[in-house]
């Protein structure tokens, strides 16, 4: 779970989210970038569904493949400006 906002504390509002949805999410941070418009939830090993899955949690259309076998994650979710529409406020 990666805040590409630069708004601050807002990955950690949407890993909460997600956990209480059941996902396990490991790690929250900082996107190298904070320019993302829109969420992008990225398929990080072989584990198509497992992105698709929490996409669809998200409200996110879609994944992108971003694979990274060294990774021991599933997805990563890189949180855009666009969160407003995806959490309650």
């Amino acid at each position: 779970m990666l805040n590409g906002t630069g708004r601050k504390g807002v990955a950690s509002l949407v890993a909460e989210r997600l956990r209480r949805d059941g996902f396990d999410v490991v790690k929250v941070g900082n996107a190298s970038e904070k320019t993302f418009a829109s969420t992008v939830v990225a398929e990080r090993r072989d584990s198509v569904q497992v992105a698709s899955r929490v996409a669809a949690a998200l409200g996110v259309h879609g994944t992108c493949p971003f694979h990274n076998e060294n990774l021991l994650v599933d997805a990563t979710v890189f949180v855009g400006r666009d969160i407003e529409e995806i959490l309650p406020q």
